[in-house]
């Protein structure tokens, strides 16, 4: 298993770092740190270009080896241990490579950091974590600069009952088991419940899959006015550490989930947020297969 961890190298990314460590050690996995850097239209000689681009490609490789090195001196940091970590330094729109990058070498997960929607890189940041959740085909795990390093014991699924889950709820549960986390899957009633008879019959099956994991609970919720406060509430009340959602249709307006709501998820809530990638983008066995060894720019 392999986790990409794409950094701009600001303080965003010290904080999530630490939750690519955590949960590396966790799931038996090995961080590839990734940085992507873009030229702009310059009137020079192309080989002029080749040779600028070829230095700054060699600067970022050195800048990662080196945030990598410095890791330890940070308050939230975790010991990195035995760790595989490998580096890979790419040119050209950032949010495209990462996902593609992600894609291409099969990675389990993304996990990035995003900084608050009233901080000064939001525009930025917030532009670039929004877009990898938004087009990724790998699932996604955001972390807040506000979300604290800590045990997660506690994992919300917001379900829309718009499909049956079935595969999903089973990588949550691989997920969860190495974790050593519950899971609580909940629902908020909404008016498409009552005359949907395809949401009743996926409600059903997901009780049904539920069941078949002792970690699982179903928690069904009153109907909210704002699905995103009804999300910040839960969210807190039930005291989550990590948020789960799943990105339906681009513009299926139908699902409360659909991925405008997301990327204010991820960039106002103060948790941990994994976003899975629409369900039939997603083989069963993502998240447990082992992956070929990652031998982009070497292994320190």
């Amino acid at each position: 298993m392999r986790i990409l961890f794409p950094t701009d190298f600001s303080r965003q990314s010290i904080r999530a770092f630490s939750w690519a460590v955590k949960l590396a050690k966790q799931l038996g996995a090995s961080i590839t740190l990734m940085n992507v850097y873009e030229l702009g239209i310059l009137s020079v000689p192309t080989e002029t270009l080749m040779e600028g681009s070829a230095e700054i490609a060699k600067n970022r490789l050195q800048q990662l080896y080196d945030f990598v090195a410095d890791f330890g001196d940070h308050s939230s940091a975790l010991p990195i241990g035995d760790l595989n970590i490998n580096y890979v330094v790419r040119k050209g729109n950032t949010h495209a490579e990462i996902t593609q990058y992600a894609q291409e070498g099969e990675y389990s997960y993304i996990v990035m950091g995003t900084c608050g929607a009233g901080s000064k890189t939001w525009k930025k940041m917030g532009t670039v974590s929004s877009k990898v959740v938004a087009e990724a085909n790998t699932p996604v795990f955001v972390v807040p600069i506000e979300a604290g390093i800590k045990a997660i014991q506690l994992i919300g699924y917001a379900d829309d009952f718009a499909a049956s889950d079935e595969e999903l709820l089973d990588l949550l549960h691989n997920f969860s088991q190495r974790l050593d986390a519950k899971v609580k899957v909940f629902h908020f009633v909404e008016p498409q419940d009552l005359y949907d008879a395809e949401r009743r019959e996926n409600y059903a099956m997901i009780q049904f899959n539920t069941k078949k994991y002792e970690n699982f609970s179903v928690d069904i919720v009153r109907q909210p006015d704002s699905i995103f406060d009804a999300l910040e509430t839960y969210t807190n009340e039930q005291g989550l550490d990590v948020l789960v959602l799943c990105a339906r249709e681009e513009n299926d307006r139908e699902h409360p989930f659909e991925r405008s709501l997301i990327s204010k998820v991820v960039l106002e809530l103060e948790v941990p947020v994994l976003v899975f990638p629409r369900i039939m983008d997603l083989e069963p066995d993502s998240i447990t297969k082992n992956l070929k060894h990652e031998t982009d720019n070497g292994t320190r």
